[in-house]
């Protein structure tokens, strides 16, 4: 998509002596529409993994919860190194959409 703007724009003056603006144009809305989608894609399920991850999180967090009502040796150290643990998962999942985003770009053609 980015390449055919910029061979549009060197070929102007022969997309026009040629009338063939309105065929560039819907080639390049083809181009836009396929690009948007798998873009739109690719942030949904990022963003599916986000909520399933902090879903997770909270089902764990129950347990360990009622677990140290029922056991209250260790409570507290065990409620925070768990809480720690999953935020530092969450946070890393998060972390791999900008990293995914990057690998995504450089494979634009």
């Amino acid at each position: 998509m980015f390449s055919q703007v910029s061979a549009t724009l060197q070929g102007l003056y022969t997309i026009r002596s040629y009338g063939m603006e309105g065929h560039l144009l819907q080639r390049f809305n083809d181009a836009q529409d396929q690009h948007t989608s798998a873009w739109f894609l690719f942030i949904a399920s990022i963003r599916w993994l986000g909520l399933r991850i902090d879903l997770t999180i909270v089902v764990f967090q129950t347990v360990i919860l009622v677990a140290v009502m029922l056991l209250p040796s260790t409570g507290e150290l065990d409620l925070q190194n768990s809480l720690q643990l999953l935020l530092l998962i969450s946070w890393r999942t998060r972390g791999m959409r900008n990293k995914c985003g990057i690998d995504v770009w450089k494979h634009i053609r």
